[in-house]
Order: structure tokens, then C-alpha cells, then sequence
């Protein structure tokens, strides 16, 4: 529930066109941390250091299967899901 809070406020805020923020996916950190750290550290005008990432454990992100969820709340995620693609076509997690 707690990612449909979230997801739900970032597009309810139109958060998307905003210029003092960006997305972050946590499938696509753990898949390509130092890609991804660079691209935060270029949006908050930082140096990347190869030592902000020397501690993600992509293992900890390996797929598990999904929780079991009540159809309506699922129906909901994967609603969301495809507003947050469309609004980042860059998501493929």
C-alpha cells in the first residue's frame, strides 16, 4: 500500500514536470547502480564517486515472486504502474 501512497502523490503533485525532482527506481539502482548514481549526482550537481556505490548488494534485489494482493488493490499498482511509464518512458522495471 505504501508504494501507491507514494507513486500515487508523485503523479497527483505532478511531480513528473517538475525541475526539482526526479525518479529513482529501485529495480533500476540495483540493476545498474553506478549508471543510475551518476545520474542522480548529475541531477543534484554532485561528483560521482565509484565508492557511493561499493556497498549495493545487487543480489538483495533479486526478483521474488510479488505478495499476494486483494484484485482490487492489484488492479490499482498496475494502473498506477502504467501512468508512472507513460509519465518516464525510461522505466523498465
Amino acid at each position: 500500500i505504501g508504494w501507491l501512497v507514494i507513486n500515487s502523490t508523485y503523479l497527483y503533485l505532478d511531480l513528473a514536470n517538475d525541475s526539482r525532482v526526479v525518479l529513482a527506481a529501485y529495480e533500476e539502482l540495483m540493476a545498474s547502480p553506478a549508471h543510475e548514481i551518476q545520474r542522480i549526482c548529475e541531477f543534484l550537481d554532485l561528483a560521482y564517486q565509484p565508492r557511493m556505490i561499493r556497498e549495493v548488494n545487487a543480489e538483495a534485489a533479486r526478483r521474488r515472486d510479488p505478495p499476494e494482493l486483494p484484485p482490487v488493490l492489484e488492479a490499482a499498482c498496475a494502473a498506477l504502474w502504467q501512468q508512472l511509464k507513460a509519465a518516464h518512458p525510461t522505466l523498465t522495471a
